[in-house]
């Protein structure tokens, strides 16, 4: 079925969020979907390929729905962007501001042309979010006269550590990883059966250190539907996400251990995965007194209404990066990664 067919046959309302989807031309055979029409339609998550070439399809689909939501009529609009990375693929930047740049300058969103140009973008890496929180919190000078302020950022499919010493991240000693809160998910998958990742992801964050059999979000994830085949799967479920969660916070624990520097001045603990394990994480990084990135009053309201519980957590870098770009404050000095440019003529 193609996208147009689906779209007319689907009963009810088709807003541009939920009904995301472009092409580079409007008789391109081909589109990209985003979102829950993506979801519909059973598109496959890679989450082996790069972030910043699925990064470029979605700033498109979130551009689109601002023109159609607004009833944007400019013949050419200017479009400003921030931006993560993973540290793994933060030298990517460049390209992915080269591209999306090319993107922008056409494209169609549910057979509507867009033009846009890129007025300026500003990429940083995944966890920068929780530093901009503490240059508000402590000011500049504080922040320069630390040795190792160490920001640890544990997401759905990265895991990062950001190491500033006297203000400049250090690239060398800071490290990223795949233990996202996805391996977990994996885990699981690998040693049950018929469970769907996007579903088995928000009941496993939901259950949160309560996967007993008695849980009834637990009984939820049950694909039997004769009651003693379910008495048997949940039990079943249940002892496989308490190795599991045992498996992944060891892995999570040794990763830490590796690259957290003996010399801790200052550590912010953020994103979704690391709420799923405050306990552990507060007990093993209790002697350095760890400080956790709480969502701001904006993040909590947005995030209410939205169906994934998580994303209350997982909001908060990105939101804190938006607020530093957009609204003004003091600035990481980050003279060695050339993190901000300008691009007129995108």
């Amino acid at each position: 079925m193609s996208i147009e067919q689906h779209t007319h046959l689907t009963a009810g309302v088709a807003t541009p969020m939920n009904s995301a989807w472009l092409k580079a031309r409007r008789r391109d055979p081909h589109c990209v979907a985003v979102g829950l029409i993506a979801q519909e339609f059973r598109a496959s998550v890679s989450l082996n390929r790069l972030k910043y070439e699925d990064a470029v399809a979605k700033l498109l689909a979130a551009i689109g729905v601002i023109v159609q939501s607004e009833a944007i009529e400019d013949d050419v609009i200017s479009v400003s962007v921030a931006a993560l990375l993973p540290l793994s693929e933060f030298s990517d930047r460049e390209r992915f501001e080269q591209q999306l740049g090319r993107r922008l300058r056409s494209f169609y969103f549910r057979d509507q042309l867009i033009r846009a140009e890129l007025a300026e973008i500003y990429v940083m890496p995944e966890g920068s979010g929780f530093a901009f929180n503490l240059l508000r919190q402590f000011g500049e000078h504080w922040f320069a006269a630390r040795e190792a302020v160490c920001c640890l950022m544990l997401g759905h499919r990265n895991s990062s550590l950001l190491i500033f010493r006297n203000g400049r991240i250090d690239l060398s000693a800071s490290s990223t990883s795949d233990l996202g809160f996805v391996q977990l998910v994996d885990k699981v998958i690998e040693r049950s059966s018929g469970q769907d990742r996007r579903s088995l992801t928000r009941v496993l964050y939901e259950l949160d250190d309560d996967p007993s059999p008695e849980n009834p979000l637990l009984r939820s994830l049950a694909k039997s539907r004769q009651s003693r085949n379910v008495k048997r799967e949940v039990s079943e479920l249940s002892r496989v996400i308490q190795v599991a969660r045992q498996e992944y916070w060891q892995l999570v624990k040794e990763w830490i251990e590796e690259f957290l520097p003996r010399r801790v001045d200052y550590v912010c603990i953020g994103g979704g995965a690391s709420y799923y394990l405050r306990d552990p994480l507060n007990e093993f990084l209790g002697w350095a007194d760890p400080a956790w990135m709480e969502p701001s009053d904006m993040v909590s309201h947005i995030a209410e209404e939205l169906e994934d519980p998580s994303l209350r957590r997982r909001l908060g870098d990105v939101w804190s990066v938006f607020y530093q770009y957009f609204f003004g404050g003091p600035s990481l000095e980050n003279s060695h990664t050339n993190c901000h440019a300008n691009s007129h003529a995108a």
